[in-house]
């Protein structure tokens, strides 16, 4: 599973500092987790010092075509967000 970090309009990626993220997901009641590495650079073959893009070992997921994800404590280039929510794959709404 990849998760990508994008900027506050969702249009341009973000590269980032963090070398992992944390994702809680409730399937069927149960609690789910996935741990975030950031991905290695596929034209270099190395893992860059920032990215926005984030692999994860998902084997839970499976048929799974819904659930309810959360980043408990997420920081991002040294500002800390905390209980971000969201539906997958609807997302959530973007309010200004």
């Amino acid at each position: 599973m990849q998760a990508y970090v994008l900027d506050g309009h969702l249009d341009g990626y973000v590269p980032v500092a963090e070398t992992n993220l944390l994702l809680v997901a409730k399937v069927d009641g149960k609690a789910e987790r996935v741990l975030f590495h950031r991905a290695v650079d596929p034209a270099s073959g190395t893992l860059p010092t920032k990215s926005s893009v984030f692999e994860g070992n998902a084997g839970w997921l499976g048929t799974i075509r819904t659930f309810e994800g959360s980043f408990p404590t997420l920081t991002l280039n040294g500002t800390t967000f905390s209980n971000i929510s969201f539906s997958f794959p609807k997302g959530s709404k973007h309010v200004h």
